[in-house]
């Protein structure tokens, strides 16, 4: 059953379908899973060092996008079916997601015809901008202007880099990446992550340490914020899972009952079907549920 045949019998149905790169075009039977579209859609060819071999975003970035694209389909055809009162198809793929968040570097190549590369943690038009290492780990920092430049220099100590001329601009230090680069990691190697995020927090420069999984899920303020909820269930007493990371003001969304296990809710899904209970008795006797 597909979305012409059963608009005729609604007209007010939003149908959602998503697909691998598209429900039309030359290459409409694709096969798609999320690794194969980071390097089909140009993903993997922009993360992971500039030498090195490409990298997989370490999470399921194609999958989740074309997810809340749908999503996002799907409430702005529930909005223009509140004016107009009709439904419509709506399409999300993996592909299209993956080129819509190509933002920057596509437009970069569309203007000029450079092709962007692999750039680490780093950015092809702002310095310094990235993960560095330190005394204990690494510590992204993100001076983007000239006066979070003046600002970093002061945080580390090193006055004398604001008025060196290879860094005195963004253009300048774009320009000599590798000569600030070699600057600043034995500066930066001096001191732990978190003992420098302390000294640019307080001078207002951007800045963190690359936390792990554990230490996020532990941060104070993803504790304050829910994002981290016990949602406990009888053979999982101890049960912890990510909250609800969209806050309405008026009808907030909550963590309500933890998963299912296999098959727990089958009696009440049918019985909301219709089924009486010898005919769900039948059904678990021939093993069909």
């Amino acid at each position: 059953l597909g979305y012409e045949h059963l608009r005729e019998i609604n007209p007010r149905l939003i149908y959602c379908a998503i697909s691998a790169v598209g429900s039309d075009g030359p290459d409409r039977d694709r096969a798609g899973v999320d690794l194969l579209m980071q390097a089909y859609a140009g993903l993997m060819s922009i993360t992971g060092d500039e030498h090195g071999a490409p990298v997989r975003v370490g999470t399921s970035v194609v999958d989740l996008t074309a997810g809340a694209n749908a999503v996002q389909g799907i409430l702005a055809a529930l909005y223009i079916r509140e004016r107009t009162g009709q439904g419509q198809r709506v399409e999300s793929s993996l592909l299209e997601g993956q080129i819509s968040w190509l933002t920057y570097h596509a437009v970069a190549y569309l203007a000029s015809g450079e092709v962007p590369g692999r750039l680490g943690s780093f950015h092809a038009s702002v310095a310094p901008y990235g993960a560095f290492p330190t005394g204990d780990g690494y510590l992204v920092v993100a001076v983007a202007t000239d006066a979070l430049w003046r600002r970093f220099c002061g945080a580390i100590e090193q006055p004398d880099l604001v008025t060196d001329p290879r860094f005195a601009t963004n253009i300048d230090r774009c320009a000599n990446r590798d000569a600030l680069h070699q600057t600043l990691v034995p500066i930066l190697a001096a001191r732990g992550a978190v003992d420098w995020a302390v000294a640019m927090d307080a001078a207002g420069v951007p800045c963190s340490p690359v936390n792990s999984i554990d230490t996020v899920l532990g941060l104070p303020q993803s504790q304050y914020r829910e994002m981290v909820v016990d949602i406990p269930r009888a053979d999982l007493p101890g049960l912890r899972l990510p909250g609800v990371a969209i806050k309405l003001s008026d009808t907030p969304g909550s963590v309500r009952t933890p998963p299912p296990r296999l098959g727990e809710h089958t009696d009440e899904v049918l019985t909301e079907l219709g089924y009486d209970g010898e005919r769900i008795s039948s059904l678990r006797e021939k093993n069909v549920v």
